[in-house]
């Protein structure tokens, strides 16, 4: 039979096969006669033609054949369209992808069926692809049967990351059903954050940091993420953070809500967080050295759970700087002004430089001078027990402003002085009697004798002086490095009247060092030393000293001396974790290095002038993970690492001029992760291809080095500042099969237009562009196909094209003034819904509230799981 369907219809032939297929859908009955020759009593299937009362049998046989008609036009339209298609496939290879929206897994049999339609001689050389979010479904769909689908979706993957986290739950049996788990609802919340990767990042971590959560629980976080309420983005968040924070202890609850006196994106030391919990009582211990345990838990507490960030690590691993997560410090925020945390009397940009018990009210267009000059006038300073005035100016303007504060504020506990102007310690310093923490870094204009008449019975860290230990010539077309500058302190003449003391840091011995050494031997809570030596004859004294320093683990030595007789000690103290040395000594150190602390793992040398032998020596150490050879540490012309020395060295710097060509023997430093080359004059290194482990490289100040890792194929990270590269010096990374993150900081990049062509960086998953002179960034089509997130800090932006062709990009997040609306347009209109955020510069009136807040670092946001943690930084 032939039938002609409309103009536009072709003259379609239906088989014999095909004619039945249809009968047997309208007339199911019919066929199962046709098939058996016997009646069918008593079914009442609607199907039937039952001669009844209600609807006659001509009347049922019209609408049948109303159905007939339009299934076999259907049927007419497919077979067209398999016709057309058998034509098109014929003699080629080709690729079917269906996406099930869960509507066709109730059809695939349809699906099937259409498809057999095409002839086998079209259809031999073709697959077919079918993606869906149901594994059960995908399961059904798999050919031939029982085969197990391909996954490739975030919700198994972070399922299988947080099934191996409580992989011990698994075995676990118990009688009671509210405490047996069941793996079954980790999968069914993951499921319900989808698409959101923030929130099951945020879970995983939440399960990371207790993976003994109870089912109980966890069945209730799936609830109200299952309610319609909780559908929006905003709103998933704020389950799965309430779901991880109500279940930290009190004391880590209030130090989170504390973050919120920080701005948004704002770089939080490590070190002065920890002493700020403390001296605001939101850690309290029986002791400061328990209380500091606490505080450094607490922290480490905060980055398992991803409520805090990394920003700067430290050489050997350890976060030393955090920044809240954006959608975390507005919840906080919102928190904290509701348990009165963060007082809301004071403006957004001077929050965070106040105690936050202090009853003051400032205005948002107040300033810190309007602070300071009402010190001598005011009378409701007593509660303050923290100031932090870091890079205030208003020092250099008036000297009577640091007379006020020690004069007025007297229950302060910690104050921070840091890069300000001050030339000088008033008298009244010691009227501070509970002052635990006093930081003078990086205060250039202070008097070396400032700190020679100061008595704080309860001090416990002095942070002093200031070491330029790598700096450039500021013109951007001239890059060199500069001879280091330091600044430091005298010791207290009284020191030994602070018995509390466990940091003292670049204070300079005097000529009376003999009896100064004694004092600071009687701090047997010192940890960290950092001393400047005039007199050689001196360093024998220190020795000696630290012998009986049984706490401490951090000791710098900055030698300025006129290489006079001396002899050494048989041993250092058995704690030392971190030793740096600058200047040149007649003394055998590093001899005296691999017999002394068996825990020694970070070494930093600097004018050492170290030959290949005593480089050797320093192979010794047998738990040394980090070395740095900063200006002159090294001075033979080449440095060769010998196989099987430094067996667990993870992190190498080279730092100013020292060696010109680096050679690393098969075996050596198997373990090495990290290399640093800023502003040397190496023009050499071979061997890279040798070392397993690396995976980041950071190059300072010249282009050439970029080239020396061109065999380095296993590099996975690369940071460049100062380099001045053009476009066609990037093609070294651009090929390299595992570069997954790029960074490009000030003078990184000497072009206004950074683009990325076909088939370039295939890898890369995370690129920040901190670079001045870029204003335009392009992505071609097939270039950079990986890439998820761009952050990009800038003074001018022209122009971000081409991130429709980022099929797997999802976040964008730009710094600085005006975005161009066509940007906007793009990140509004990607196929993926992206995670945008602008941040502006901040107000005039911040600006001159923080004039010397210190600049951004390149975040480094793919977290892993945060490994243990060996050397105190």
């Amino acid at each position: 039979m032939v039938i002609r369907k409309r103009e536009w219809f072709p003259q379609i032939g239906l088989r014999y096969a095909e004619w039945k297929r249809l009968l047997l859908e309208v007339f199911p009955p019919w066929a199962e006669l046709l098939k058996s020759k016997t009646r069918i009593e008593g079914d009442q299937d609607n199907n039937l033609l039952p001669l009844d009362n209600k609807l006659s049998a001509q009347s049922q046989f019209k609408d049948k054949m109303k159905e007939f008609k339009q299934k076999t036009e259907e049927y007419l339209k497919i077979k067209w369209a398999m016709n057309n298609m058998e034509e098109i496939l014929r003699d080629k290879r080709t690729l079917f992808i269906l996406q099930d929206d869960q509507k066709y897994a109730c059809r695939w049999g349809e699906i099937i069926d259409v498809l057999s339609l095409i002839s086998f001689r079209a259809t031999s050389t073709a697959v077919m692809v079918i993606t869906t979010k149901s594994s059960q479904e995908a399961k059904e769909f798999c050919y031939p049967p029982h085969q197990e689908p391909i996954i490739y979706s975030l919700v198994p993957i972070y399922h299988d990351i947080v099934l191996d986290l409580i992989r011990h739950r698994q075995q676990q049996k118990a009688t009671d059903q509210d405490n047996y788990f069941r793996p079954q609802i980790l999968f069914d919340i993951l499921d319900k954050c989808y698409p959101h990767e923030f929130c099951m990042k945020m879970f995983a971590h939440a399960v990371h940091a207790n993976p003994n959560r109870r089912t109980k629980d966890m069945r209730k976080l799936h609830g109200v993420l299952v309610s319609q309420k909780h559908k929006s983005l905003n709103s998933k968040v704020e389950r799965i953070f309430l779901f991880s924070y109500n279940d930290l202890p009190e004391e880590y609850k209030n130090c989170l809500l504390y973050l919120a006196i920080f701005p948004q994106g704002h770089n939080i030391r490590r070190s002065t967080l920890v002493v700020r919990w403390i001296t605001e009582g939101l850690i309290t211990k029986e002791d400061w050295p328990s209380a500091v345990r606490q505080a450094e838990r607490c922290f480490d507490a905060l980055v398992d759970r991803w409520f805090v960030c990394p920003v700067d690590m430290g050489a050997a691993g350890k976060v030393k700087s955090c920044m809240v997560l954006d959608r975390v410090h507005r919840l906080i925020t919102k928190i904290a002004r509701e348990e009165h945390i963060m007082e809301t009397r004071l403006p957004t940009h001077l929050a965070m430089q106040f105690s936050i018990f202090c009853d003051l009210r400032l205005g948002v267009s107040d300033t810190m001078e309007d602070f300071l000059r009402q010190l001598s006038k005011s009378s409701r300073l007593l509660l303050f027990k923290m100031l932090d005035l870091e890079g205030c100016p208003s020092f250099k303007k008036n000297r009577r402003y640091l007379k006020d504060i020690c004069s007025n504020i007297l229950l302060l506990k910690y104050l921070s002085l840091m890069g300000t102007g001050i030339s000088h310690l008033p008298k009244e310093i010691n009227n501070l009697r509970d002052l635990e923490i006093l930081d003078i870094r990086q205060a250039k204009f202070l008097d070396e004798n400032a700190t020679r008449d100061i008595l704080l019975p309860k001090l416990k860290r002095l942070l002093a002086g200031h070491a330029d230990a790598s700096s450039s010539n500021s013109d951007t077309s001239t890059i060199t490095w500069e001879e280091p500058l330091f600044y430091s302190v005298r010791i207290p003449c009284k020191v030994d009247k602070m018995p509390n003391m466990e940091v003292l840091s670049m204070v300079k011995l005097s000529q009376a060092a003999h009896q100064e050494l004694e004092n600071i031997r009687k701090l047997r809570h010192l940890r960290r030393l950092g001393v400047v030596i005039k007199y050689e004859d001196h360093f024998k004294y220190l020795l000696g000293a630290i012998c009986s320093l049984e706490y401490l683990q951090s000791l710098s030595v900055t030698l300025d001396t006129d290489k006079g007789e001396s002899i050494y000690p048989a041993k250092l103290c058995p704690k030392l974790e971190s030793l740096t040395i600058s200047g040149e000594t007649r003394m055998q150190i590093l001899p005296l290095l691999t017999k002394s602390s068996s825990e020694l793992a970070k070494v930093s040398l600097s004018r050492t002038s170290l030959n290949q032998e005593s480089f050797s020596v320093i192979s010794e150490i047998p738990k040394l993970r980090c070395v740095r050879l900063r200006h002159n540490g090294y001075t033979e012309d080449v440095l060769m690492v010998k196989k099987d020395e430094f067996q667990n060295l993870n992190y190498f710097l080279v730092e100013g001029p020292n060696m010109d060509a680096i050679i690393f023997q098969n075996g050596a430093a198997p373990q090495l992760e990290k290399i640093v080359l800023s502003f040397t004059n190496i023009s050499s290194i071979s061997g890279v291809d040798h070392l397993p482990k690396l995976k980041e490289v950071e190059l300072n100040g010249n282009k050439i080095l970029l080239s020396l890792f061109y065999t380095a194929n296993q590099i996975t990270k690369v940071t460049l500042r100062g380099t001045m590269l053009k476009e066609v010096d990037l093609q070294v990374l651009a090929r390299k099969p595992n570069m997954s993150y790029l960074v490009l900081l000030d003078r990184s990049f000497g072009e206004e237009k950074l683009a990325f062509n076909k088939d370039e960086f295939p890898k890369l998953r995370l690129l920040i562009v901190k670079c001045s002179t870029v204003t335009q960034v392009s992505f071609s089509d097939g270039s950079a196909s990986w890439l998820q997130k761009i952050v990009w800090s800038f003074t001018k932006m022209e122009s971000l094209s081409g991130i429709s062709n980022l099929r797997k990009l999802k976040e964008v997040e730009l710094n600085g003034d005006l975005v161009p609306n066509e940007v906007k347009e793009a990140i509004r209109n990607h196929t993926n819904i992206l995670d945008f955020l602008h941040r502006k510069p901040q107000t005039q009136e911040q600006e001159r509230g923080r004039e010397a807040e210190e600049g951004d670092v390149a975040r480094f946001p793919l977290l892993c799981w945060k490994s243990k943690v060996v050397v105190d930084d």
